[in-house]
C-alpha cells in the first residue's frame, strides 16, 4: 500500500495553493520593486552571499547579467514582463516578493527561482 497522500489530494492542495497565491493580486509595480530590491537595495549583500553560497558562479554572474539588461528600464517593462512570466507559467513562487522574503528568511534554495526568473525574463526584454 502507497503511503502519503494520492494524487486527488495533491492536486486538491496545489489547486489551493494557486488559489491562495493568485487571490493576493499580482502587482507589477510592486514586483519589479521587489527585483530591484534584490539586486541594488539593501538586501543586495545578503542576496549576493546567499545565492554565491548556492548556485555556482557561472549560473550566478549569468543571473546577474540578466538583471544588468533590465536595470535602468526606462520603458517600465519590468513589472508586466514579471508578470508575463508568472502567469505564462503559472509560477507564483517566482514572484520577486515572495523570492526577497524567503531569502530574508534564511531560505538559500530561493536563490534557483530568482535565477529561473532571470532567465525566463531574458526572452521578454523590449529591444533597444
Amino acid at each position: 500500500k502507497m503511503e502519503g497522500p494520492s494524487i486527488e489530494e495533491v492536486m486538491k492542495m496545489d489547486a489551493e495553493f494557486q488559489a491562495a497565491a493568485s487571490a493576493s493580486a499580482l502587482d507589477p509595480t510592486i514586483e519589479a520593486t521587489a527585483l530591484r530590491e534584490i539586486f541594488e537595495g539593501a538586501s543586495r549583500d545578503l542576496v549576493e552571499t546567499a545565492c554565491k553560497k548556492t548556485l555556482n558562479a557561472e549560473r550566478w554572474g549569468k543571473c546577474r547579467e540578466s538583471w544588468g539588461a533590465w536595470q535602468s528600464d526606462e520603458q517600465q517593462s519590468l513589472g508586466p514582463a514579471v508578470k508575463a512570466v508568472i502567469e505564462d507559467l503559472e509560477a507564483e513562487h517566482l514572484r520577486p516578493s515572495g523570492i526577497l522574503q524567503r531569502l530574508q528568511q534564511g531560505v538559500d534554495p530561493a536563490c534557483h527561482g530568482l535565477c529561473a526568473l532571470m532567465g525566463h525574463l531574458d526572452s521578454k526584454r523590449p529591444l533597444a
